[in-house]
């Protein structure tokens, strides 16, 4: 009976020697793994902040294409307004 009890006790000592240095390892992970997601939020986060500038900048060239597009219709309404005239007129 006593050789049982030695065998099972060196077992359960084992096993949770085992067990604390797997629970350490898990933990390290989970630390390096939680530095990886805040720096990917920060990531993240910056990405975000240049989108939004982007889509500043093409509102803003947008704007100006607008502008544009009434300047050369403009052109052309005065350029091609007297379409009546005959060839010997222009």
């Amino acid at each position: 009976m006593m050789p049982e009890l030695i065998i099972l006790s060196v077992v359960l000592v084992l096993s949770v020697v085992v067990h604390f240095f797997f629970w350490r390892d898990t933990k390290k992970r989970h630390g390096e793994f939680m530095k990886q997601l805040d720096a990917l939020k920060d990531s993240l986060k910056q990405l975000e902040a240049n989108d939004v500038e982007i889509d500043k900048m093409l509102d803003g060239a947008e704007d100006k294409m607008k502008v544009i597009d009434g300047r050369i219709e403009a052109l052309r309404s005065v350029w091609f307004r007297n379409n009546k005239r005959t060839t010997i007129d222009n």
